[in-house]
């Protein structure tokens, strides 16, 4: 990238930077490593049952979403649902989950998965911030890939928007965290996402791989996710403000967490970056 301001973004536009080498890495495989600083990592917790709702920002790239939106618009667009309808009176919503997709060791993505995420958000120890929109559901398996949402008093006009990415139902493996418990989920996450968990140093840094299965993830040829994909990201703690602006012009960085007076002060600077 050629300037500051492309290098220099705020963390919802990570999941664009993930997927933004050459297209030809979505035919060739992944390669490289997308390196990206940020003051805190929080508690480094990957249990969405468990960590803080900031983690989302790094996790994203191994969870996925019912519901995505677009950057500009933030219409609702097509995820792990293909398509979702609301009834007349808005008490109940349908969604018709895709088909063949599934957790990074290859076991297949259900519906009994999403209810699960969903109940499991609804515990009384959860962190997520909008537990309160899950508690006013009912969630009902239809079928291995339909799954049902009944409000429990009155009617939820947008309830798509509450299963999208920027608001956040991120689908965890029941399997999984049946045979692991809470605790070694945090351990071992895992995901229906292009990327699965790879490692953590405490207090350092978080790393996730592409998946081996990459080719054929249905996330590939899509239009947010067309140019291929890094091979490796890296997510590091970098407290200080300026140390991170350095890691930027030396490229140990390829996207900081900025402040936007910062971001003014570098594009001023006309740092090589």
């Amino acid at each position: 990238m050629s300037s500051a301001i492309r290098r220099v973004v705020l963390s919802l536009l990570l999941i664009g930077a993930v997927s933004a080498p050459a297209a030809v890495r979505a035919a060739t495989g992944p390669t490289g490593t997308l390196t990206v600083a940020y003051a805190t990592l929080f508690d480094e917790n990957l249990n969405p049952l468990l960590g803080p709702a900031p983690s989302k920002v790094f996790y994203d790239v191994m969870y996925e979403y019912l519901v995505y939106n677009d950057p500009q618009t933030l219409k609702a667009e097509p995820g792990l649902a293909e398509r979702w309808s609301m009834s007349p009176d808005g008490k109940r919503w349908i969604f018709f989950l895709r088909k063949g997709v599934t957790f990074s060791v290859g076991t297949e993505f259900t519906a009994e998965d999403v209810k699960f995420s969903i109940e499991l958000l609804e515990r009384k120890e959860s962190r997520w911030p909008f537990r309160a929109t899950y508690l006013r559901v009912e969630p009902k398996v239809l079928d291995r890939h339909t799954i049902a949402f009944d409000a429990k008093e009155g009617g939820i006009a947008d309830l798509d928007q509450s299963f999208s990415y920027f608001l956040g139902l991120p689908i965890v493996s029941k399997a999984h965290y049946g045979k692991v418990g809470d605790k070694g989920y945090e351990e071992h996450p895992l995901g229906t996402g292009p990327y699965r968990f790879k490692s953590r140093r405490a207090g350092d840094s978080v790393s996730f791989e592409a998946r081996s299965d990459w080719k054929t993830h249905w996330r590939v040829g899509a239009h947010w996710a067309k140019h291929g994909a890094f091979k490796e990201v890296v997510f590091r703690k970098i407290p200080e403000v300026a140390t991170r602006v350095a890691t930027l012009r030396t490229g140990q960085a390829d996207i900081a967490e900025l402040t936007p007076e910062v971001i003014r002060e570098v594009e001023r600077a006309k740092f090589p970056i």
